[in-house]
């Protein structure tokens, strides 16, 4: 999950970069810089594509367990007793 985060960071402070760069560029120095960014960009973007698609593979297959769990706990769950006075 820290690799994931990390990647994410990474991914979202390096988007920013990119678009403000993107957006001063003027020559073709500038523009081939933001296109090697851009591809930088799309590397670390595969990583974590990878990462979220077995996170979510994991809970899905935790979940089931998960709802099993809750529901046996509800079931252990001592009934209150009424007690009635006179």
């Amino acid at each position: 999950m820290t690799l994931w985060w990390t990647l994410w960071i990474i991914n979202n402070v390096l988007g920013q970069i990119i678009y403000r760069y993107t957006a001063d560029a003027t020559s073709i120095d500038q523009l081939t810089t933001s296109t090697i960014l851009n591809i930088i960009d799309k590397v670390i973007e595969i990583p974590l594509a990878l990462i979220t698609i077995k996170i979510i593979k994991d809970y899905s297959q935790i979940e089931p367990l998960l709802i099993e769990t809750e529901e046996s706990k509800k079931q252990l769950e001592p009934t209150p007793i009424l007690v009635e006075s006179n």
